[in-house]
């Protein structure tokens, strides 16, 4: 089957967040009737081989999708895959595991990893151990799985926390005698024009995603709840953004009257490449060979990349040559999903 059909297939199978089970069941058919072994975590990540000797290369992708390409509307052209405006396609990243699959027919001695939960914060990679990729010797991972045309790497990403606030006030009838309650969600309201927002410098960006306070209109809401996300390139600003988020909710909080409850964590951790680290230096020469120009940028996105690099493997994320990602405007041209099996095809043979 060429990459095309395996991508055809796989996007006509619902996989969202912690639901990959039909497009792991399909996956492990193909790769199993391809003679490899499958190691799996508790979690659903599959680990797919042929042997345990020697260094390794990886190649990376995660099954799951967002919840706007789980039933595409999809349509194919001679040259392109997309959808009718509707939803968004899957291709992000389908099509990644669809030239995975094409390429591991020819059966290379490398590693194939399938992930799950990655539109969830890196979730289901967060969770890979040292101790499930043992025994093997990973000398470098490739994971496919940013936009634009075969040849693009990320020379480096940013880290992200995730913050969650609770406002706590007073409720009140709000006709009766409203002068007794505390509104917590005044008090959110003050903190959210208070907290950074926005582009905070060159390395750093924060985001309030959500502010909710369910309950009636005549009663004085008690309780206000936010989400909101920070990212930087440098653990000391993503600790520093965190700590002035609080403080200035603390204080928002305190000033209506409210108290506040914060839960913090690292979604992942930071990370730049070396130019001549073994995985920039086979993803250069790889796009050569496939007749493609290479280059190399920071993204400002994390990746399965940002959870291998934390288990100290040399991992990079390259272009798996989809547009509009999470959009109705998803996208992928044929001739980049050959470019990307090519490019797969070209790293195993420089294994």
């Amino acid at each position: 089957m060429t990459a095309d059909d395996f991508f055809r297939k796989l996007i006509m199978l619902p996989s969202p967040s912690w639901h990959e089970e039909e497009a792991a069941a399909y996956i492990r058919k193909a790769m199993e009737g391809y003679g490899y072994f499958l190691k799996e975590d508790g979690h659903g990540n599959m680990l797919f081989y042929r042997s345990t000797e020697g260094e390794k290369l990886m190649f990376a992708a995660h099954m799951d999708t967002v919840d706007k390409a789980v039933s595409p509307a999809a349509v194919e052209t001679e040259d392109c895959f997309m959808t009718d405006g509707t939803t968004a396609l899957g291709a992000d990243d389908k099509c990644a595991v669809a030239a995975m699959l094409a390429s591991a027919a020819a059966g290379p001695d490398v590693l194939f990893l399938f992930t799950v939960a990655e539109e969830r914060g890196l979730e289901g990679s967060a969770m890979i151990s040292r101790e499930f990729l043992q025994p093997f010797r990973i000398a470098a991972a490739f994971i496919f799985d940013i936009e634009g045309e075969v040849g693009r790497a990320a020379s480096s990403a940013p880290g992200k926390a995730y913050i969650h606030l609770s406002f706590h006030g007073k409720s009140a009838h709000a006709g009766f005698e409203p002068e007794k309650g505390r509104s917590a969600l005044l008090a959110a309201a003050a903190a959210a024009l208070a907290i950074p927002s926005g582009r905070i410098d060159a390395d750093t960006t924060a985001n309030i995603g959500s502010i909710r306070s369910g309950g009636s209109i005549n009663v004085v809401p008690d309780l206000a709840e936010m989400e909101a996300e920070a990212r930087s390139s440098s653990m000391e600003k993503l600790e520093a953004l965190m700590g002035e988020i609080i403080s200035k909710a603390e204080t928002a909080a305190a000033r209506h009257g409210n108290t506040v409850e914060s839960e913090c964590r690292i979604l992942y951790r930071p990370y730049s490449i070396d130019a001549d680290a073994l995985s920039m230096r086979l993803a250069r020469e790889s796009s050569a060979m496939i007749g493609r120009d290479f280059s190399a940028s920071p993204t400002s996105g994390g990746s399965d990349a940002n959870s291998l690099q934390a288990l100290g493997i040399d991992a990079i994320v390259l272009s798996a040559g989809y547009i509009a990602p999470h959009s109705v405007s998803e996208r992928i041209m044929k001739k980049e999903l050959q470019a990307l099996k090519e490019q797969i095809d070209a790293l195993c043979s420089l294994a």
